[in-house]
């Protein structure tokens, strides 16, 4: 009996058998307690997808006008003096302005999560509560960037997503830009599609490009809303403000964030901000009008079970069906060909 309890014991302990809880300690014979606290590595928070307001629309498709040129002044109604008939001189007719549609389509978002049913059933730790909040975080983080990077190449977007700051915030008259954006290819004589563009020409970062595209927007009639840049470029900035013993302010955004500003205007950061310019690199900063930017929501965020087909796994996913809208996209602004931080 002991030496068979020896061979039992002898092959438990074999290398073959390992693969349990622990590396070199994963036998059957040895007790192993899991810390109840699952170390999640994904990301808790966005300041960018919290910022960005939500309204709900009816129908998938949202359609919108927007003003191409403005009725002429040019041209005067009659007009007339005391006890004389109308003068010809000035006659004629205003003339009217015009206006083009743009159309944005509500593209769905969907992370699945799964748990086999004896983890499911685990007494230490609620194993369906935990996947359904990390698919959460996952699609939160998808989304933003989605708002980022949009339909963008090469794996640093979603080519069957919605638009995002990338293409929206463009220009063909400075940059060349030729995107479909909203139904409508940027092209010569369409600068209604056109962002305001401060070119640094790959120059270093400096304090001055933010005062420069603030400056744009309100000659577009419009309040600057917020800039949107990378952690690195934020660093730049911060480093630079403290070196001019210039200071900031910050305000309190959706979700208990706090954030900081420059001139009123706040500074949100995204770690899809380095993969916002040309060729996926960090050289654009972006400045949107106030009230200009808005997540148009078909289906919010929500939580859905689903039949696996298996009797040894429950599942489900996160769904959203979104798309991003900005309306005039005339009174955004792009700081384009920056350096790239160091």
């Amino acid at each position: 009996m002991a030496d068979a309890l020896k061979e039992l014991r002898s092959a438990l302990n074999a290398t073959s058998n390992d693969g349990g809880f622990e590396p070199g300690f994963s036998s059957a014979d040895i007790t192993a307690r899991i810390d109840q606290v699952i170390q999640d590595l994904s990301p808790k928070f966005s300041e960018l997808y919290n910022m960005v307001p939500k309204e709900s629309i009816t129908e998938p498709t949202y359609i919108w006008n927007v003003r191409t040129t403005d009725n002429s002044s040019t041209r005067h109604a009659y007009t007339y003096s005391e006890n004389t008939v109308a003068s010809s001189t000035n006659s004629g007719t205003p003339a009217q302005g015009n206006k083009e549609q743009l159309t944005a389509v509500a593209k769905t978002t969907r992370t699945d999560w799964e748990v086999e049913n004896f983890l499911r059933d685990a007494a230490f730790y609620d194993a369906v509560s935990d996947e359904i909040q990390n698919a959460i975080s996952v699609h939160i983080d998808d989304l933003e960037k989605q708002i980022v990077t949009g339909t963008a190449a090469s794996g640093y977007g979603s080519a069957n997503g919605f638009l995002g700051l990338r293409q929206i915030v463009n220009s063909f008259v400075t940059i060349g830009d030729t995107t479909s954006v909203y139904g409508i290819t940027r092209t010569s004589g369409k600068t209604y599609m056109d962002a305001q563009v401060v070119d640094a020409a790959t120059a270093t970062f400096d304090i001055g490009y933010l005062d420069s595209a603030i400056t744009k927007i309100r000659k577009q009639r419009a309040m600057p809303g917020m800039f949107v840049m990378s952690y690195e470029r934020w660093d730049e900035v911060n480093a630079q403000l403290q070196a001019q013993q210039r200071f900031t302010g910050s305000i309190n955004i959706a979700g208990g964030f706090q954030v900081m500003t420059y001139n009123n205007v706040p500074l949100i950061r995204s770690r899809y901000m380095d993969k916002a310019g040309e060729s996926n690199t960090d050289t654009k900063v972006f400045l949107i009008a106030s009230n200009n930017l808005v997540l148009k929501t078909f289906w919010d965020i929500a939580s859905v079970d689903a039949d696996l087909g298996r009797l040894d796994s429950t599942g489900g996913y996160i769904k959203s069906a979104m798309a991003l809208v900005s309306k005039r996209l005339t009174q955004n602004c792009v700081i384009d060909d920056l350096a790239v931080p160091n």
